[in-house]
């Protein structure tokens, strides 16, 4: 006989005279019921002669223990459930199951049967399940032989460390004024450190959680300034060590090169790509290097993890010298010549590559002249350049020692000082924010970004000859331990408010002043317009508020020069035709003054002689003179007279006129148009005084007399040639 999982006993019985095998039961054999027997289940007529089989199967070990006591394992207390997904539980073996807690708390149609061992969990709750065998004696908790209770919580789905960073996308400051950085951490669970990046000063460190930033020069100038903020949730091992060297010499090796003991590290030897630039790119662990061999310079990448070569592209008339990886962007940037070099000087100019198709991308020409070394660029060559994504800004060596930085936008070159010169490689430890350098002999240079000067120099443990280029490498999965994130710092600079470098104006001249562009002005006498206009000396300031409210000021201080003093006389004035030669002579005039003269028919008609003689024209008139007086600064002051050529006496004078407005011969006056200085006296036929004038010029137009016959008398004045003379006019009217 067998115990069988129904907590009965089996056992076979033989009939040998009937010819019959009955199968039979004890029943409840592990219950505190008393057992009873059922002799025959079934029973079986085998027969006379057949084969009769008394044997039953072997049950397992658990059917012993009593009831179904551990028969319901639901596992863990407690689970967690998220939104959408579903959980079955199994109340196990049994003939009848109870179903409670929360397992009712749902809609209708999802409760559970009582007739069934499985539920499905679909929200959050406590679930019990209660189970009873046929022997039961329900003397378990709750009346049940077996029971379990589950807890299922609704689930936290964790974000990724690194989505927790949420600096500002920009933050908005005035020029002259510090930034509060704030790194929220509180959401991380844990990390091992943390560093701003920028180009201006932290205080008190870049290694606080908040602190105040101070922009550069340079950035306030630029009006803006991008800051990194890195978060390192776990350590990043061999320190020092992330920097990846080739050496062309021997074995053509590429090895790791530690900046704290000059350790070298072999990864891979004999690779046969004469690189002379590399760039490791972070994405896809993988190391990618540019050959100068001159007869194929080539594009081939190295993965860090597999070791496998990848050739990418030929370049038949392109030789290059330097590159890095740009992981911010997703760039290689490479600098090289456009063709192959025999020695002569040619131009460096700044591409970025394709990683996949090999294409080159002008940035721009460097106006740097290398020669070719074969290995290396002789000159203003450019041997060394490093990506730096906290300045957005590439650094460069040349052979002869200058320390640049480059534009990787529009591969503008700035000199920053002087460095190590012949460095082969340069690379950016973007997190201890550092710059080295290495030699050809493997000797590292840790150099300082403000000047290019040296701040530590680390031999190489291993002898080497031939290194040509540097590059700085985290695989993929230390780089997963950093964590960062960026905002621009928009300065509001005063740029913008310029009043001008101090001015001087010469008197009578106005100057205004400008700033556009602005909320509100305040002018040093107090008025608010936008501009200000002036003519006198003093110091003019203004102080302007934008659109931000940043407040920024200028001055400028205005001097006005006075005009320069002077003036002449001419002799003889007035003169005759007979004498047209005069002199004209400067009076009151200042020292350290130029003269211009200009004179109307004059010969000459100009000068610049200070007290020139000119010959006019015998012909009687007016003639304009212009004397122009200039100072040093500029400032001048404009002298014009006349000086007068009268007729030597002759004057003819008509002997009748007609004064009725009709403009022809309406005065009496003489044929001479400059006549001269006379005195014109008419008489009536009585002899009495009715007109006297001593412009003759001006003449008498009969001064409402009757038509008549009148007496005139000329008399000379003041020197004038001639002799008194009288005749007579008839004055007619209409």
């Amino acid at each position: 006989m067998q115990m069988a999982p129904d907590q009965k006993i089996y056992f076979t019985s033989l009939d040998a005279i009937g010819g019959t095998i009955a199968l039979g039961t004890i029943n409840c054999v592990n219950s505190d019921e008393i057992p009873d027997v059922t002799p025959s289940v079934f029973s079986y007529d085998f027969g006379g002669g057949e084969t009769a089989f008394l044997t039953l199967p072997n049950y397992p070990a658990w059917i012993f223990y009593e009831s179904y006591f551990d028969n319901v394992e639901f596992g863990p207390d407690t689970v967690y459930l998220c939104a959408g997904d579903s959980i079955i539980l199994d109340a196990g073996v049994g003939d009848y199951w109870e179903w409670g807690g929360d397992c009712f708390s749902g809609p209708e149609s999802t409760w559970p049967d009582n007739s069934t061992r499985y539920f499905t969990v679909t929200q959050p709750g406590t679930y019990v399940a209660c189970v009873n065998g046929p022997c039961s004696s329900g003397a378990g908790a709750d009346g049940c032989d077996s029971s379990d209770q589950i807890t299922v919580l609704p689930c936290t789905i964790t974000q990724p460390p690194c989505d927790l960073l949420d600096l500002p996308t920009s933050i908005s400051i005035c020029a002259g004024d510090t930034v509060q950085l704030v790194a929220d951490l509180s959401l991380f669970d844990s990390y091992t450190g943390l560093q701003w990046l920028g180009g201006g000063t932290f205080i008190p460190y870049d290694t606080v959680a908040q602190p105040l930033y101070v922009p550069s020069a340079q950035e306030i100038a630029a009006g803006s300034a991008n800051v990194t903020l890195q978060v390192f949730t776990q350590e990043i091992a061999g320190a020092g060590g992330n920097f990846l060297a080739y050496d062309h010499n021997g074995d053509d090796i590429i090895f790791y090169t530690n900046t704290i003991d000059g350790s070298v590290n072999v990864i891979q030897s004999n690779t046969g790509n004469d690189w002379t630039a590399m760039g490791f790119r972070t994405s896809n662990n993988t190391l990618y290097g540019i050959s100068n061999i001159v007869t194929l310079p080539a594009l081939s990448s190295v993965n860090l993890g597999t070791g496998e070569i990848t050739p990418i592209f030929t370049y038949p008339n392109n030789q290059f010298y330097a590159g890095d990886y740009d992981n911010t962007h997703d760039k290689f940037y490479a600098i090289g010549i456009s063709e192959l070099n025999n020695g002569e000087l040619l131009e460096q100019t700044l591409y970025t590559i394709d990683i996949n198709t090999g294409a080159l991308t002008t940035v721009g020409d460097l106006s740097l002249f290398a020669t070719d070394g074969f290995f290396v660029a002789n000159g203003d060559g450019i041997n060394g350049l490093a990506y730096d994504p906290s300045m957005d800004k590439l650094w460069a060596t040349t052979a002869s020692g200058q320390f640049l930085s480059i534009n990787p936008s529009t591969a503008e070159v700035n000199t920053i000082g002087s460095t190590v010169g012949d460095l082969r490689g340069l690379a950016y430890d973007y997190i201890v924010n550092e710059l080295w350098g290495i030699a050809a002999n493997g000797t590292l240079y840790h150099i300082d970004t403000t000047s290019g000067e040296t701040i530590e120099v680390v031999p190489s443990a291993e002898p080497l000859s031939f290194v040509t280029t540097l590059t700085y490498a985290i695989p993929q999965d230390s780089s997963e331990s950093i964590c960062s994130d960026n905002t621009t710092i928009i300065i509001n600079n005063a740029n913008a408010l310029d009043l001008g470098d101090d001015a001087t104006l010469c008197e009578g001249e106005t100057l205004t002043l400008s700033a556009p562009g602005f909320e509100s002005y305040a002018w040093q006498d107090g008025s608010t317009g936008e501009t200000f206009v002036t003519d006198e000396s003093g110091t003019y300031s203004v102080e302007v508020t934008d659109g931000t409210g940043c407040t920024f000021s200028d001055v400028i201080t205005i001097t006005v020069i006075e005009s320069p003093n002077g003036s002449y006389t001419a002799s003889p004035q007035p003169t005759t035709t007979n004498d047209t030669e005069i002199t004209f002579t400067l009076t009151d005039a200042d020292e350290g003054l130029s003269y211009s003269w200009s004179f109307e028919d004059g010969t000459p008609e100009t000068s610049n002689a200070l007290n020139p003689t000119v010959l006019f024209p015998p012909i009687p008139g007016l003639y304009s003179v212009s004397l122009i007086i200039e100072n040093e600064s500029g400032c001048i002051s404009t002298l014009s007279t006349s000086i007068v050529i009268e007729s030597d006496g002759e004057i003819t004078l008509p002997n009748i006129f007609t004064p009725n407005g009709d403009g022809d011969n309406d005065r009496f006056v003489p044929f001479q148009e400059f006549p001269g200085r006379w005195t014109l006296t008419i008489f009536n036929r009585w002899g009495g005084e009715v007109f006297s004038t001593e412009n003759l010029s001006q003449g008498w137009n009969g001064d409402g007399l009757p038509s008549a016959t009148y007496y005139w008398v000329l008399q000379p004045r003041d020197g004038q040639q001639g002799e008194r003379r009288a005749g007579y006019v008839t004055l007619v009217r209409d």
